[in-house]
Order: structure tokens, then C-alpha cells, then sequence
């Protein structure tokens, strides 16, 4: 099978997209599929050699809704099966409707539609037209969660009988649990992004007044906004900006706890990542997280100061067994997402679409 590969993102930017794809190419690899990435020319100005490879091509994107003229250039007869990540943007619809019109499968992976409520009005037109019938169009839809499944089915009841629910795959790295210590911090790992709560998160910590609790977020303080810019003088918050593999490795390794504040996520790869070290969770109500984590394994908060506070508060009056004994149960959930359960749905999903 050779596949063309098509998403918005891939490295040298950094998140959430990214991890899945790279994450997916391994899969291919052990499938022994051929295929080809074509991804938009937006980044994040992170840079990750090691994950470049010669058969990706970047091309050029103007936004809004990422305008890519040349994406047409691309698409051939060549390919078996046109994989699309994400909707509602041009690259994706046009490649969609192109593969529908030349007899060209797809698999379609929406990752949600929009992470923020900037533009809702044009966002949600977008949505209930191009999006809904794009969904037609796709002869798969591979949908992380149920919820997630649930959403689409809701905008477009003729999909149910092609979406299927297949999580984000997780390769488990050899954890020595002698090297797990705690170094007493509690870790965001991720972007500063208008989802996630770093305002609620960063004011909980300081209105929560840790003895000998440090709190750091691999964010750079330059991309905070001018209201939240005085946290930088806490002594007790660090700003690490951007991080590599290695280092955020090592920061999973040390941290109490990982603390994960959003209004939205498509999934939360995060969470498994610091599952994989032994570690309790912080992190949102969101309804794709309770689908995710262990209920006994996190401290759940709804997204405002008092709640998260409240959840800082309780996490620190627990004993270092009990906090032992969910970072066990994290460890366990993991089982749910390795990558050899989740290899078999592609394999039974491509045998079906070939």
C-alpha cells in the first residue's frame, strides 16, 4: 500500500499533531507501507532534525484557512489511499473532494476542528457547511475517542457506519523505577496556547502558597501575554521554554506531578507520557480526559482559580503513598494505548478499504 500523508503541521513544529504523525510513520514502518507527507509550511519555529525525512514535502500556506495553491501539484493516482488530518482548512477540503472525484480513497482524522473561540461566528459556518460535507466525501473517519465520535455523528448522522474510534497510540519507553524521583514540582508540558489555562493555573499556584512545591511550565515567558508577564518574579515558577526530548524526559522523571489545565483537547498525548513515569495527574474535567485517564490515577478540576487551587491543595495534603499509588495507576492505564493494540485497527481498517 502506498499512502499520501496530509496534515497542516509537522516538524520542525511541536505539539500534539506532530507526536501523532511521527508516531504513525513508525507504525507504517512496521507495516511495511510506503507513503509520502505533505504538510503545510506552518511551524512554531522548533526545530527537530532527527524527525525530518526525505519524502515530506512542505509547501506554502496563506492564511486564513490555510490557503495552500499548489497542494493540487501533489495529489496523484499513484497512491492507494490519501490520509488527511484535520478539516475545515483548504488543504484538507480540497484534497477530500479532489480524491472523492478521481476514485482515490480516504481516511479522514478530524483531531476536532478549531481549538479557540476566535472567529466562532466564521468558524461555526465553516463547520455546518464545508466541514459537514467533507465528511460525506471521506470513506473513513478515524475518531480518537467517543466523544470525539460522538461530536462528528452529531453534526453529520450519515457518518456513523464509517467512523471509527481508535486511540492515540503510545509506544511505552523501559522506565527503571530507581530513576523516578521527586524533585518536588509539578510540570506543564506543553504551548502557551488560549486553550490551555496557563492564567488559571498560574494564579491557583501562587494563590495556593506551596512550602516546598516549585511549579514549572516549558513555556517562554516572552510569549505570555502583558497580564500574566509579572509571574516571572515568582521564585517559585519557572519559565523553561521550549524543550527536547531528552530534556523533557528528564523533567517527567523528577516532577510530583504533571498538571494539565484546557478548555479543549482533541485527546491529551501528554497524559500518557507522564503515565509512562510512574506519575500522578492534575488536570481539566474535560470529558476527553475522563475517557483517557484512570479517575483513581488524576485530580480532576473544572477551569477556574478556586477549583484549581482547590485541586493543588488536595494533591499536596496526600501521602507519598497515596501519591505512588496513582502514578501506578497511570502506569497500568498505559496498557489501554500501546502502539501493538493499536497497530491490528489500521491493519483491519487499510484490509477493509483496500
Amino acid at each position: 500500500m502506498f499512502i499520501l500523508e496530509i496534515a497542516r503541521s509537522f516538524y520542525p513544529s511541536v505539539g500534539g499533531l506532530e507526536k501523532f504523525l511521527s508516531d504513525r510513520f513508525r507504525m507504517y514502518d512496521a507495516l511495511n507501507i510506503k507513503y509520502d507527507l505533505i504538510a503545510t509550511d506552518f511551524n512554531t519555529g522548533k526545530f527537530d532534525k532527527s524527525k525530518t525525512k526525505s519524502n515530506v514535502r512542505f509547501v506554502k500556506q496563506f492564511t486564513p484557512y490555510n490557503f495552500t495553491p499548489s497542494i493540487h501539484t501533489y495529489l496523484s493516482n499513484k497512491y492507494d489511499l490519501i490520509s488527511v488530518n484535520q478539516i475545515g482548512r483548504f488543504f484538507s477540503d480540497y484534497a477530500i473532494r479532489w480524491a472523492k472525484n478521481n476514485g482515490v480513497k480516504t481516511v479522514l482524522t478530524p483531531h476536532f476542528t478549531f481549538h479557540t473561540n476566535k472567529n466562532k461566528l466564521i468558524k461555526s459556518i465553516i463547520e455546518k457547511t464545508i466541514v459537514k460535507n467533507g465528511l460525506n466525501f471521506s470513506d473513513a473517519i478515524v475518531c480518537f475517542t467517543e466523544v470525539e465520535k460522538n461530536y462528528w455523528v452529531k453534526l453529520n448522522p450519515t457518518i456513523e457506519g464509517r467512523t471509527h474510534v481508535i486511540p492515540h497510540s503510545f509506544m511505552p519507553k523501559k522506565v527503571n523505577q530507581e530513576d523516578i524521583v521527586d524533585d518536588k514540582y509539578l510540570l506543564y508540558l506543553g504551548r502557551f496556547e488560549k486553550n490551555k489555562r496557563i492564567d488559571l493555573l498560574l494564579q491557583a499556584f501562587e494563590q495556593a502558597k506551596y512550602d516546598d512545591l516549585k511549579l514549572k511550565l516549558t513555556i517562554d515567558v516572552n510569549d505570555l501575554p502583558k497580564e500574566l508577564k509579572h509571574f516571572k518574579e515568582n521564585k517559585d515558577i519557572f519559565f523553561l521554554g521550549y524543550v527536547d526530548e531528552i530534556e523533557k524526559e528528564s523533567l517527567l522523571k523528577k516532577c510530583s506531578a504533571l498538571i494539565l489545565p484546557s478548555d479543549f483537547e482533541a485527546f491529551g498525548i501528554v497524559l500518557l507520557e507522564a503515565s509512562n513515569y510512574y506519575k500522578p495527574i492534575l488536570c481539566s474535567n474535560l470529558e476527553v480526559f475522563n475517557e483517557v485517564v484512570d479517575p483513581k490515577g488524576a485530580i480532576k478540576f473544572s477551569n477556574n482559580v478556586d477549583e484549581v487551587t482547590r485541586a493543588l491543595n488536595k494533591f499536596q495534603r496526600l501521602t507519598l503513598t497515596q501519591k505512588r499509588e496513582m502514578g501506578e495507576i497511570n502506569f497500568h492505564n498505559l496498557q489501554r494505548f500501546d502502539i501493538k493494540t493499536i497497530y491490528p485497527k489500521y491493519e483491519t481498517l487499510f484490509k477493509q478499504m483496500s
